[in-house]
């Protein structure tokens, strides 16, 4: 692989085989970023405290990779396990956002509507900053 390939190489951990703490040994071997996803880690992970977890992977995390990088989504309600919810619900995302309070990050939404969620929370977050 080119060098350009290999910067932009991350890895992140799945709802089947591969926990965070799988990949966590992985990267510390290869050297790669970690994005941790949150619904695959509901799925299969452990009771770990998810800020924990997050400040373990932004330890793996350069200045020449950017802000750290995390996934966020929400089980579709009656569809297969894994399977990403088409939007945002507004208050399990702010139960998630009190849990790592203080952890500067970028978060991508894994949703269909991805815009739209994006624009619901920041009106949410808009709002109550002005309580």
């Amino acid at each position: 692989m080119s060098t350009n390939i290999k910067r932009r190489l991350v890895i992140e951990n799945d709802e089947k085989n591969y926990t965070i703490n799988d990949v966590l040994l992985i990267s510390s071997k290869i050297g790669i970023p970690v994005v941790f996803d949150n619904l695959h880690h509901e799925i299969n992970g452990d009771n770990s405290d998810i800020k924990e977890i997050i400040l373990k992977c932004r330890k793996t995390w350069r200045e020449k990779d950017g802000l750290q990088k995390i996934h966020y989504s929400q089980q579709a309600k009656g569809k297969k396990v894994g399977k990403h919810s088409d939007t945002i619900e507004p208050k399990t995302f702010l139960n998630f956002l009190k849990k790592i309070k203080g952890i500067d990050l970028d978060i991508m939404f894994e949703v269909k509507d991805k815009n739209i969620s994006v624009e619901k929370i920041h009106d949410i977050l808009k709002n109550k900053a002005h309580v």
